[in-house]
């Protein structure tokens, strides 16, 4: 239901009290950047997020199914 015009990963699932559930993220997101580098494909994602600082996390500039956009803090 989100317009065409946005590009990035969607996220499929989140394991139930895993670090992307503890940290807000839930199925349907559309992840558009990762600490403000955009993201279009999972592998890009990966590396941006297993580049991200450690004890900051990963800011996901996320679009939620409501076509809502957010910011997330990902845990890593």
């Amino acid at each position: 239901g989100l317009p065409n015009t946005i590009k990035g990963v969607t996220v499929a699932g989140v394991t139930r009290g895993g670090l992307a559930d503890q940290s807000g993220v839930s199925r349907g997101m559309v992840v558009v950047q990762v600490d403000r580098q955009p993201v279009a494909t999972a592998e890009q994602f990966r590396a941006a997020v297993e580049a991200a600082d450690a004890e900051k996390g990963a800011v996901l500039h996320v679009v939620r199914p409501t076509g809502n956009v957010d910011f997330v803090i990902l845990r890593t």
